[in-house]
C-alpha cells in the first residue's frame, strides 16, 4: 500500500481536504468512509486503513507510478497539437500509412483506420506500474476496446528534445504489451514530421513505436533504443545537408 497524510474529495464542485490526524474523530472517520478520496493530484483512490495503531489514508496500490516528464510543454508543442487534434477531428476517418522509403521499402503498409475515433490533447497514460506519461494527442476507439483493428493512437511532438532511455524503453514495452501505436512528430527538423495528406485522408508518420519496436517508414529498426533514434535523426539530418548542398 502506498500512504498519503491527506485526502481530498469534492462536494457540488468545491474541494475540501481531510488529514490523517482527523481519523481520530469519529465523525471525520465517517465522512471519509462516505466520500470518494483521491490523493491531492488525483492520480490514487484513497481510503481509511487502520495500521494496527492508527487510521491513516492508504492506496490498494504498492508502488506511486513515476511521471515521465520528459519536455516542457512549449508554445510551438501546444499549437500544433490542438492543430492535429482538430484536423483529426474533423473528419470521421484517417488513415495511418507507413512513408515510402525509395531504397529501403517502395510501398506504403497501412497501419491503422481511425473511424469512429475519438482525440483528445494532452492526455496523461500509464505506460506501466512505475511509469507514467503525457501524450500530446490520444486517440482511441469510443468502447476503448484495444486491438489490433482499434489500437490505441498516440502523437508525440518534439521540438528540441528526445525521449530519453526510461521513456523510449517504457513506450517499447507498453507496445509490445497492448495494440498501441505512438507516432513521434519532429518540429526540428521538420521533414522528419508527421504528414497530414487532407486530399486522400492519409497520414504520414516517419518515425513510431509500435509492437515493442522503433520503426521508420515499414522497416523495423534492429537494437532499438533512444540513442538509436538520436542517431538514426542525426544521420537523416546529414543526408537532408547534403543532398541541398548538391
Amino acid at each position: 500500500m502506498i500512504f498519503f497524510e491527506h485526502a481530498i474529495y469534492f462536494e457540488d464542485g468545491i474541494q475540501h481536504v481531510i488529514f490523517s490526524d482527523q481519523l481520530k474523530e469519529f465523525e471525520s472517520l465517517i465522512l471519509s468512509c462516505a466520500k470518494e478520496l483521491w490523493d491531492k493530484n488525483k492520480q490514487y483512490r484513497l481510503f481509511p486503513h487502520f495500521n494496527g495503531e492508527e487510521y491513516v489514508f492508504a492506496s490498494l496500490l504498492n508502488s506511486e507510478r513515476v511521471y515521465l516528464d520528459y519536455k516542457v510543454i512549449s508554445h510551438r508543442i501546444s499549437d500544433k497539437a490542438e492543430i492535429l487534434r482538430y484536423k483529426l477531428s474533423q473528419r470521421d476517418n484517417h488513415i495511418f500509412v507507413t512513408r515510402r522509403e525509395k531504397d529501403l521499402h517502395p510501398l506504403n503498409a497501412v497501419l491503422a483506420s481511425t473511424t469512429g475515433y475519438i482525440w483528445d490533447t494532452f492526455v496523461d497514460r500509464d505506460l506501466s506500474k512505475d511509469f507514467r506519461i503525457q501524450h500530446d494527442v490520444f486517440g482511441y476507439f469510443p468502447s476503448f476496446s484495444s486491438s489490433e483493428s482499434h489500437p490505441h493512437i498516440a502523437i508525440d511532438i518534439y521540438e528540441d528534445t528526445f525521449p530519453d532511455a526510461d521513456l523510449f524503453n517504457a513506450m517499447l514495452e507498453a507496445t509490445a504489451a497492448v495494440p498501441y501505436m505512438i507516432m513521434l512528430d519532429f518540429i526540428k527538423p521538420k521533414y522528419k514530421h508527421l504528414r497530414l495528406d487532407l486530399i486522400d485522408n492519409c497520414i504520414y508518420p516517419y518515425y513510431f513505436i509500435y509492437d515493442g519496436s522503433l520503426w521508420k517508414g515499414a522497416n523495423r529498426v534492429e537494437s532499438p533504443s533512444a540513442d538509436m533514434l538520436r542517431h538514426l535523426i542525426a544521420e537523416d539530418k546529414e543526408q537532408q545537408t547534403a543532398v541541398k548542398r548538391g
